[in-house]
């Protein structure tokens, strides 16, 4: 009596702990932080060279599809499941198209699959995925995911989730040697940029010197 009795309400809490220790198992590998980014998570500010340096790729592409669906070994942890034609990596290797699993903090944010669009281009700065289950995430949470447009000139420009607030804060030039190679622009870039819209090629230089590239 007692076994038939117990077993539906520990198998409900055999599933609910579950879930707790992959979401446990998540935040603990993919946080380099716990300011607002999904609805659900929280992340510390990151500067640029602390974003490269806990990348494990960093890619320009173009979304090619965009999926919810469970986790495969955690069902009741929900994914979402995305690739991009590759049009250039800026650090580390990867298949053509890269393809990464990030967990959904929120289900809120199920309905737009967390803002990634297909056809969409994008700057990522990308975890490496976790070992044993997968899942990957933009550094910083959305200050490690850039999203392209242009100005009136045609200049390409790109801004990441917090719109580049005080991306370059703590990084000076003068100290750091991956920096001191930079150009003039570059180097005007990260003492005197604030807020707003970056032009691709110079954050694209600055990324490139703090890889190591």
């Amino acid at each position: 009596m007692f076994r038939s009795h117990c077993e539906p309400r520990c198998a409900h809490l055999r599933k609910k702990l579950l879930t707790a220790a992959v979401a446990l198992l998540v935040a603990v590998a993919l946080t380099p932080a716990p300011a607002p980014a999904q609805q659900g998570a929280r992340v510390v500010h990151r500067n640029l060279a602390e974003l490269v340096g806990n990348a494990g790729i960093i890619v320009h592409g173009r979304v090619l599809s965009v999926q919810v669906e469970p986790h495969p070994q955690y069902s009741n942890t929900t994914t979402v499941v995305v690739s991009l034609e590759i049009i250039e990596l800026l650090k580390g290797q990867s298949g053509a198209p890269f393809t990464f699993r990030q967990y959904i903090w929120d289900e809120r944010d199920s309905k737009n699959k967390l803002g990634y669009k297909i056809g969409d281009e994008v700057l990522l700065l990308m975890h490496a995925a976790h070992p044993q289950t997968g899942l990957s995430s933009p550094a910083g949470m959305e200050q490690g995911r850039f999203r392209f447009t242009q100005d009136s000139q045609g200049n390409r420009l790109v801004t990441n989730g917090f719109n580049n607030g005080q991306l370059f804060r703590g990084m000076d030039p003068a100290t750091n040697s991956k920096l001191q190679s930079l150009n003039v622009q570059a180097r005007t870039l990260i003492s005197q940029h604030r807020t707003g819209p970056i032009l691709y090629d110079e954050l694209k230089s600055v990324i490139l010197a703090l890889a190591g590239n």
